[in-house]
């Protein structure tokens, strides 16, 4: 404190200069160490996320890709909760095969996860006893199963809606037709992200349609692998939420 006194001393002015170039050097890592406690930002995110899966049994060998895509949602929807207030709503819809007079113990469309708040905030791994064929020539309910999650789901007020579908193969017999879903799609503001977990051609053309008239700013985008849809994801969310984290 002494040698403070001395610097400040009318005859010493030089003294202010070193004061004020110390704090000047300060002053950034103070406001480091004050970020490092802050508290999170009071900006509230409301989102919805809905996942929409191919139950049929050929999706089943793209089990493990499915749950790499589940675990790297919930590592992004872990970074909204530490560093925003968030309430964020989470479902997972199933569909398989049509339904005929052979599939009377397999369901066609099957909610695993209602959309909801879910106290951990974490998707749920997807099990291998979840995938079934009643018959392996049987059409699958693509766009049954859209129609039905969009029709059922519970949005949020105000919420950025965010569906992720993966799947494997394409709808051939429209029960719901191409524009019926794309209506409820632009109805809910829906940003959506169709994935191919094969390598059919069916499946893109029966979602990729739907990407750019999903919601009303044109978001969404058709991914080839689940690969490209996991390096994306960390600029995807991001995006929709109009916030960084």
């Amino acid at each position: 404190m002494g040698q403070l006194k001395r610097l400040i001393q009318p005859d010493r002015p030089y003294g202010l200069m070193v004061i004020f170039f110390i704090a000047l050097f300060c002053l950034p890592m103070c406001q480091a160490f004050r970020g490092l406690a802050a508290p999170k930002q009071p900006v509230e995110i409301v989102l919805d996320i809905q996942l929409v899966i191919d139950g049929t049994r050929s999706v089943e060998r793209s089990v493990g890709e499915i749950n790499w895509i589940i675990d790297t949602l919930n590592r992004e929807i872990e970074k909204i909760r530490t560093f925003y207030h968030s309430n964020i709503h989470l479902g997972i819809m199933v569909y398989r095969d049509r339904s005929n007079t052979l599939c009377k113990n397999i369901p066609e469309i099957e909610t695993l996860l209602p959309l909801t708040y879910v106290p951990q905030g974490r998707f749920p791994s997807v099990q291998r006893s979840m995938f079934n064929d009643c018959d392996k020539d049987r059409l699958e309910s693509v766009y049954h199963g859209l129609y039905h999650t969009l029709t059922v789901s519970s949005f949020q007020d105000n919420s950025i809606r965010m569906v992720v579908h993966l799947g494997d193969a394409g709808d051939n017999d429209q029960a719901e037709s191409l524009n019926q879903v794309r209506i409820l799609f632009q109805k809910h503001n829906i940003s959506y992200f169709p994935i191919n977990l094969g390598k059919a051609i069916s499946f893109k053309n029966s979602v990729e349609p739907l990407v750019v008239t999903a919601s009303k700013t044109k978001t969404g985008q058709y991914f080839p692998s689940a690969a490209q849809f996991v390096r994306q994801l960390k600029y995807i969310i991001p995006s929709l939420l109009k916030k960084e984290y």
